[in-house]
């Protein structure tokens, strides 16, 4: 679903100044800049759409053809959302292979296997409810070697998805505070962005300007599904 360009403008407005659950004064700094950043860019745009579309010496397809090129342009303008966007997913991965990380204290790559080898034979006879229990102990105690031997099963991770995540999850915040939050305000940052992206390019996408141009400038695929036909050009004004 599509919106035009002051609606848009109306409805990020409302995000400045807001507290939001979880975010942090200097996460709210950056979204709100980011913001205003897209707010002043949507209002130069949005003036010039309106004059395209009053002027009276073009048609309706002379429109749309105008108004679709202007999009295109636009579309650069913003670009510099996704190379936001590649930043706070660069941070991310980053964080996540430092807050996750699992460092088994056997170094020597055979001894290691053995070790595992050892610790899964154990575990095997264990239901899925009990593996779990071991991995979160596991965690909570920075047992590493257990977690590895029941991370890296020759037939896949001895533990569930849902565990994994709650047992490494509690685990990174304990044992690196800092950095774990850190980590969550970049998610906030990272989504918000995200979200961004998809908005200004169902717009643009609405305007007609061609799918595979906003993937490749602004980040983010759309497709005529997420567009209802009373949001294409002329709607909305």
């Amino acid at each position: 679903m599509t919106m035009s360009a002051q609606t848009l403008i109306v409805n990020l407005s409302h995000y400045l100044g807001q507290s939001g659950k979880g975010w942090s004064p200097a996460t709210i700094e950056m979204r709100d800049s980011l913001v205003n950043q897209v707010i002043a860019d949507l209002k130069d745009y949005d003036a010039d759409e309106l004059k395209t579309l009053r002027n009276e010496h073009l048609n309706e397809t002379g429109k749309l053809a105008s108004i679709a090129e202007k999009g295109t342009k636009f579309l650069e303008t913003v670009a510099y959302l996704k190379t936001r966007a590649a930043r706070r997913e660069d941070e991310d991965q980053r964080l996540r292979k430092f807050l996750y990380a699992v460092n088994p204290p056997i170094k020597d790559e055979l001894r290691r296997e053995l070790r595992d080898g050892e610790i899964r034979h154990v575990l095997a006879p264990q239901n899925q409810a009990e593996r779990d229990r071991h991995f979160l102990l596991a965690a909570e105690q920075d047992r590493d070697e257990i977690l590895d031997a029941m991370l890296t099963g020759p037939m896949g991770p001895m533990v569930s998805d849902e565990m994994k995540h709650r047992a490494l999850h509690a685990r990174a915040q304990r044992q690196h505070p800092n950095d774990y939050a850190g980590f969550q305000q970049n998610t906030l940052l990272l989504d918000f962005i995200h979200m961004l992206q998809q908005l200004i390019g169902r717009r643009l996408y609405g305007l007609g300007v061609d799918g595979m141009k906003i993937k490749d400038v602004l980040g983010v695929a759309v497709a005529r599904e997420d567009v209802t036909p009373q949001q294409f050009v002329g709607a909305a004004k």
